[in-house]
């Protein structure tokens, strides 16, 4: 321990060996028939012990409540520092040698109850039992000393004088003789932070990202402390103290400290001293309100005075520093934001600090857990006695608190569904689990991991009868009486046993599992599919060849008559706000009162939203209004109308400040093509939104803008944006919605490898797919950040020896600040992989060609000096990717999560996991660890291994892993809680299995299964898993070939998708390669659906898509109706499912020659024409509710063309017509028969929409 640095404190030599010698010499020479003397002594030494043991600081009252000490579990519940109430508590871990220290003392204390009995000091000895009993009500602390009569406490004088009896030492010698026996040690550093219960970090080291799981932390610090305690001397010692021995003294009679507990003491202080902080801050801040009162912004200087100020009157006041700068750090936020130099000495943002979440009680009621679970295993014991005497119904129930005390299943809806025997047994070789609420393998269904004595009942039980719930219901009460529950009804015990679940889950799970079983976090499985391809290593059968084309978002907006221009966003506020003022609505009320019945002349809840409603609808017809402004109005038109997202009511002035939230923050957004955002345009936006508001908004702005952007989802097909960077912005907690939980396996990526590196050798387009897909594979990098590498970005000296430097360049901005990364290569590579390495980073050069300043891009072809088209790329690697896993769901950023679910199986020792026996070594085959960059680590991990994976995937938050990430936590959660499971007897393997007892130990021997816990799992599930079919129907060999990918060599087009790219091209600026990017359609089948709309649109004459240069571009309101938008979809949909080609082409052919520009008339050659329209129309669904004809000269004389006509809807018009219709190309007068078509109902209402269905129809054939 000697410090050799000039000017620190050094301590005495040998100076914790003194103190354990002499507090057990002192022990020794005591007289063990004194009571008060040996007493007080052996509290002295056990105190010690444990405050060397665990790092408890010197305080009133250390380790004071017994419930709060678990000396079987080797944990203690500790309050030992004056801070805030969300980490108030934390977890202190007792080696070997403390455990047995405390025990030997929890004796002693019953050895003093049994003295105390017979006598008068019945008031010691009642508190004593309370203590003894884990009582809350507890007035006496656990360790005490009786003096003059009375009973006292420890104090921090009583720890120092201890101390300092033997050696000159502070009373915090044991926290300095732990922190350096770790370091000398090797330990981590967050494992002396759990020892000595530092906090200072945002991230607890033993907290909801720990990779370690309490007991696992514990059984650590034993390893490193346990040892080294009895090097110094000391020594576990039983209590010499007798009753029966010892001499009759004079006793307190009453337990009365005369103070309170040092833990109720010690937080009352604190509060005092916060109210002190926040007194102080007001009056600083009042000080500088007037010295600001012509002043806008502060200046740096002016600033560090303030805070010096500040500082100078805490050290006065002795008040704590860190709350109060906290506190006066969101008052000069506001000031600072738009200071370049503020992050020169203070940050303006107050870290979130990630909270124990410990409650008083935890630690006891990890202690009873505990007991229930062993209780379960002895009742099985007992029933296993007599197998014919266990029916279905005791077993059900047994499998009940199997589910949740063996599995950790903490949700009381599947453990009362899997009473019900609403379950089904899924087995996937080594695997298996449950999915409860069906009775037959469901894809959509979750799938619950199971232990092996959980999936040995519910194999019995499948194979009798289906199970009666009320007969069910009664038996697991009377399971639960023998478990010693006291609940009388059912749901109560399932309740009880979710409880227990989630409190064994917290102390035996590692942190991300505990806090994703509590809801701390956000955790998002696999589904079946993915299991099944993972398990199986094959891909799935159900993979049609339909690629689904989403129709872009035209919403309508524009109003018909505009009276005046809104000129400046205080404007719309400033009207806004008087829409609520009480002379508004007194106007209101007042012109109202014949047609509304007001309560004492006031506007109800409901009529003022009524009332808002019609105001933000009258300022959009009556003003000019930007499109975000337009929307912002009709999402609180919305509001006013419906509930929130949460099914909660909203009152009028919340939808106000609502919008006026959203309106003052987006001010810079409101150009036209808002609604043409892409999903990162609308994530960037909303980014920088956040970063340029208060610290204290911005929670409430993250939500706010959450809920206006899910209405655009909802009713203007504005697209999903990934919403876990802005919350973690904002610091609040991410509530991003679902995540689409997917990944693509080793062999799966091999083989897309291979296929892509063949055909490389053809067309090097593919070899640059080749390429994208290993960086996406093996670096988990980005679709942007992987596109536009440059080749200075590449650092590569050996294959084993491989970095990429993420950063931004001319042709990529980074997601955010944390993107910004170096990413190692984790695992080592085959040889087709190092030599794409090498084929990429040795191209020709291509100088001049869009060189950037860190060199040339890698997606450019060296030989046709342009870049690979991006789109063409994409939809290589995305269809190639849902054939080898033949899962649709399936694409480019999936490599990503498969990346981050090896990182965590890579994340700690191969043993812990048992990768193998769980089949999570699918996940790892064939890639190995690349020694070079990792290995597998000697010390526990704790914090370090999820930050890692984090920083490598670019994250800011850690939250975003595990919810959006890593999703095989509760498969290897299983594996890590079985540890805690006892050994199985004979007995109870033979009820599992239903066999004799000595038929089970006769093939346990012969077999050779040791005793041990986990063997005896394994033994057990090997026994009860038989070869089946996969669950799902999976390919049994996979061939790739080139026509397999579609490829938009040559492909038909769904009519609304050219809709859709008939629009965007429009809309665009008439812009090939933008249009080609929104849709992801390669550029080729963007010119050729052009081509063909441009040929309809000369034959036709239809020109409100302007496809050609020489006409006008349509204004960007001609595409933004959304009723008419939805109306030609489906009309569109319903003429693939008419499917009458030739009457369709007819049709169109008629179409064609009918329309004309200069009215809304259409005039056809003949009847058949005539009948080949309307009935294409018909078979969509629109109803001719008011529609003419008439013919011109001889058109028409057969009367049966007239009945005919007549069927269809149509009626002879009885004036002639003011048109006449010109020949196209000539100026003959021409004969026709002329449709007037008034009134439309059904899928299309309106003539306009009949002709855009028209043009969209004639350019939609089969284009190459």
């Amino acid at each position: 321990m000697d410090m050799n640095i000039e000017g620190l404190w050094e301590p005495p030599v040998d100076a914790v060996e003194k103190i354990s010698t002499g507090l057990q010499a002192k022990l020794d020479n005591t007289d063990r028939k004194n009571l008060i003397e040996y007493h007080n002594v052996y509290v002295e030494y056990t105190l010690a012990l444990m405050l060397f043991g665990t790092g408890h600081r010197p305080v009133e009252d250390p380790f004071c409540y017994r419930y709060q000490l678990d000396e079987s579990a080797g944990l203690a519940l500790v309050d030992d520092k004056a801070t805030n109430e969300s980490r108030r508590y934390r977890l202190a871990y007792l080696p070997d040698i403390a455990r047995e220290q405390i025990s030997h003392y929890i004796n002693h204390l019953k050895n003093l109850i049994i003295f105390l009995r017979p006598r008068t000091q019945s008031e010691l000895r009642l508190e004593l039992e309370k203590m003894l009993a884990y009582r809350q009500s507890q007035k006496l602390p656990l360790f005490f000393f009786i003096r003059n009569e009375r009973v006292e406490g420890v104090s921090n004088t009583d720890i120092s004088e201890m101390f300092y009896r033997y050696t000159p030492v502070p009373s915090n010698i044991h926290r300095k003789w732990i922190a350096t026996t770790l370091v000398n040690q090797g330990a981590p550093s967050w494992l002396a932070a759990c020892c000595l219960g530092h906090m200072e970090s945002r991230v607890l080291p033993n907290g909801n990202f720990c990779h370690e799981s309490h007991g696992d932390i514990r059984q650590h610090i034993n390893k490193f402390l346990n040892h080294a305690l009895v090097a110094e001397g000391w020594r576990p010692r039983v209590s010499s103290f007798r009753p029966q021995f010892s001499q009759e003294q004079c006793l307190p009679r009453f337990v009365n400290l005369n103070r309170e507990l040092g833990s109720v003491s010690r937080f009352k202080r604190r509060e005092v001293k916060r109210n002190r902080v926040k007194v102080l801050i007001r009056e600083l801040l009042s000080e500088v309100d007037l010295e600001l009162e012509k002043k806008e912004h502060l200046q740096v200087a002016q600033i560090e005075d303030i805070y010096n100020r500040l500082a100078d009157r805490l050290r006065t006041n002795s008040l704590p520093v860190k709350y109060s700068l906290a506190l006066f750090t969101r008052y000069s936020a506001q000031y600072l934001k738009n200071n370049s130099r503020m992050t020169t000495f203070l940050s303006g943002r107050i870290e979130r600090l990630e909270a124990t979440q410990w409650k008083r009680s935890d630690v006891y009621d990890y202690n009873q857990a505990v007991r229930v679970r062993k209780n379960l295993i002895s009742y099985m014991e007992e029933i296993a006695k007599d197998q014919c005497q266990v029916g279905l119904y005791q077993k059900n129930a047994i499998r009940v608190f199997c589910f949740a005390l063996f599995s950790l299943e903490t949700s009381d809806k599947s453990l009362m569904k899997v009473l019900d025997g609403s379950c089904v047994l899924v087995e996937m070789k080594c695997v298996m689990g449950l999915q409860v609420g069906v009775k037959e393998p469901t894809v959509g269904s979750p799938f619950l991991f199971i232990d092996p004595v959980t999936a040995a009942l519910s194999k019995r039980i499948s194979e009798q009868d289906s199970l009666d719930s009320s007969l069910a219901k009664k038996e697991l009460l009377v399971v639960s009486k023998g478990l010693g529950f006291q609940n009388k009804n059912v749901k109560l015990t399932i309740l009880t046993l979710s409880k227990i679940a989630k409190t064994l889950s917290r102390f035996e799970s590692s942190g991300p599992v505990s806090a994703a079983s509590s809801g701390a976090l956000q955790y998002t499985p696999f589904d079946l599919k993915v299991y099944a391809r993972l398990i199986y290593g094959r891909a799935l059968l159900e993979f049609h060849q339909t690629p689904e084309l989403l129709s872009g978002y035209e919403p309508s907006l524009t109003s018909s008559v505009k009276t005046k221009r809104m000129t400046s966003l205080s404007e719309f506020n400033h009207d806004l706000r008087n829409i609520l003022t009480v002379e508004a609505i007194d106007k209101y009320a007042s012109t109202q009162k014949k047609k509304q019945k007001f309560r004492n002349g006031k506007l109800s809840v409901r009529q003022k939203k009524a009332y808002l409603a019609t105001c933000l609808n009258g300022i959009l017809v009556s003003k000019e209004l930007p499109i975000l402004l337009q929307l912002i109005s009709c999402w609180g038109i919305w509001l006013c109308q419906n509930k929130t997202r949460h099914n909660n009511d909203i009152q009028s002035q919340t939808v106000v400040d609502y919008m006026c939230v959203v309106v003052n923050k987006m001010h810079q957004f409101m150009s036209e093509g808002v609604l043409y955002f892409d999903p990162d345009e609308w994530q960037q936006c909303y980014l920088q939104v956040v970063e340029g508001s208060t610290i204290g908004a911005m929670k409430n702005l993250a939500a706010r803008l959450y809920d206006f952007h899910d209405y655009l989802v909802r009713n203007w097909r504005a697209p999903a944006i990934d919403w876990s960077d802005i919350f973690a912005l904002a610091g609040s907690k991410n509530t991003s919605g679902k995540v689409d939980a997917n990944l693509i396996t080793p062999k799966e990526y091999q083989l897309a490898l291979s296929f892509l590196l063949e055909q490389g050798e053809i067309r090097r387009e593919y070899q640059f797919c080749a390429w994208i897909l290993f960086i996406g594979y093996r670096f988990g990098l980005r679709w942007s950040e992987s596109y536009a590498l440059l080749e200075s970005d590449i650092i590569f000296r050996a294959p084993s020896s491989l970095y990429i430097n993420v950063q931004a360049n001319s042709e990529r901005r980074l997601k955010s600040a944390s993107a910004r990364r170096m990413v190692p290569l984790m695992e080592n590579i085959s040889l087709e992989e190092q030599q794409l390495v090498g084929t990429m980073l040795s191209r020709p050069e291509t100088m001049g060609v869009n060189q950037s300043n860190g060199g040339e891009f890698l997606c450019i072809d060296p030989y046709l000096k342009e870049k690979y088209d991006e789109t063409l790329v994409s939809r290589i690697i995305n269809a190639l990717l849902k054939r080898v896993s033949g899962d649709r769901r399936v694409h480019f950023h999936h490599l990503r999560h498969a990346y981050a679910c090896r990182l965590m199986l890579l994340n700690g020792p191969w043993g812990k996991h048992n990768c193998k026996e769980s089949g999570l070594f699918n996940l790892l085959r064939p890639t190995q660890t690349n020694a070079a960059c990792w290995q597998e680590p000697a010390a526990p991990l704790g914090v370090t291994g999820l930050r890692g994976i984090s920083d490598l995937l670019g994250h800011s938050e850690m939250g975003t892993s595990v919810h959006s990430y890593l999703h095989i936590l509760d498969w290897m959660s299983l594996v890590d809680t079985q540890c805690y499971m006892p050994a199985l007897s004979d007995r109870l393997l033979g009820l599992l299995l239903g066999r004799k007892e000595a038929a089970i130990r006769k093939k346990r021997h012969r077999l050779a299964v040791p005793r041990e816990a986990h063997h005896l799992l394994s033994w057990l599930k090997e026994e009860i898993v038989h070869p089946q079919a996969p669950p799902v129907l999976l390919v049994e060999t996979l061939e790739i070939s080139i026509d397999d990918l579609y490829l938009p060599v040559s492909k038909d087009l769904s009519y609304v998708v050219v809709h859709s790219l008939l629009a965007n091209y429009a809309v665009h600026g008439r812009d090939v390669s933008i249009t080609s990017q929104r849709m992801s359609l390669s550029q080729n089948i963007v010119n050729a659906v052009v081509d063909l709309a441009a040929q309809a649109e000369k034959v036709s004459g239809y020109e409100r898509f302007a496809i050609s240069d020489a006409i006008a571009e349509p204004q960007a309101e001609e595409f933004r109706n959304v009723v008419e938008w939805n109306n030609v979809d489906n009309a569109l949909k319903k003429i693939i499912a008419v499917d009458k080609p030739d009457a369709l082409q007819e049709a169109l052919q008629a179409w064609c020659r009918s329309y004309h520009s200069s009215t809304s008339e259409y005039f056809f050659d003949d009847d058949y024409d005539l009948f080949a329209f309307v009935s294409i129309l018909i078979d969509v669904g629109v109803v001719l509710d008011r529609a003419f004809y008439q013919s011109k000269g001889q058109a028409i004389k057969d009367p049966s063309v007239r009945g005919r006509l007549n069927k269809l809807g149509l009626s002879e018009l009885g004036f002639k017509s003011k048109y006449q219709s010109l020949e196209k190309g000539t100026q003959n007068r021409k004969q026709h028969i002329i449709l007037n078509i008034r009134k439309l109902s059904g899928t299309l209402t309106s003539k306009k929409q009949i002709n855009r269905l028209m043009f969209v129809l004639c350019s939609g054939a089969r284009v190459s």
